[in-house]
């Protein structure tokens, strides 16, 4: 899974990640731009669009799973 790679590097929230929601973060890679789905890795932050992220876990289907930058 291509996803695997991403884990440890940051991204950007491009759309709110929420408790039961999937959100979207955008991580640049590859000489562009890749935008993934997101959910917070415990399920319950909430991190608002423009907030760094760090891409923590992927899983199947682009989905990464992220925690905001300013609580690590």
């Amino acid at each position: 899974m291509a996803e695997r790679s991403l884990i440890g590097k940051t991204g950007t929230v491009s759309g709110k990640v929420a408790p039961n929601s999937t959100g979207e973060v955008v991580v640049q890679i590859r000489g562009g731009t890749e935008y993934y789905f997101a959910r917070s890795v415990d399920g319950t932050e909430v991190i608002d669009v423009g907030s760094q992220v760090l891409i923590v876990n992927a899983g199947p289907g682009r989905i990464l799973y992220v925690t905001a930058l300013d609580i690590i």
